[in-house]
């Protein structure tokens, strides 16, 4: 499904701007489409497109920043701590959410989860 949306927006004379969570960058590169790193990071470059202005990536939280905070944070979980509960209000932001966390608690089980078996 994303080579068919990327397909159809490299088709259009406008730049756009795609963020695919835990998608690769370099095949949004190759439809011609601007690579967002994140949702914030995404929406600063499109706001860079309206305005005319230089595109550059949102240094305000770097990934290696977020990783450090999320290492901090998940060293004062007890061993028996079970859980980490998250509301998120947008499937997009939650699956950003569970990416980056899997990455350093293992699996995460959702009501939509990035995995099915994560259910």
């Amino acid at each position: 499904m994303a080579r068919k949306v990327l397909s159809i927006l490299k088709e259009g004379k406008k730049p756009s701007v795609v963020y695919f969570a835990g998608g690769d960058p370099e095949v949004i590169k190759e439809y011609r489409s601007i690579p967002g790193l994140s949702l914030e990071d995404t929406a600063h470059k499109a706001v860079a497109i309206a305005k005319g202005i230089s595109i550059e990536d949102f240094t305000g939280f770097t990934v290696t920043g977020i990783d450090k905070i999320i290492q901090e944070e998940t060293k004062k979980l007890n061993e028996k701590q079970r859980y980490i509960r998250g509301f998120y209000t947008g499937g997009t932001l939650c699956d950003e959410a569970m990416i980056i966390l899997s990455a350093l608690v293992g699996d995460i089980y959702s009501n939509i989860p990035l995995k099915p078996e994560g259910k």
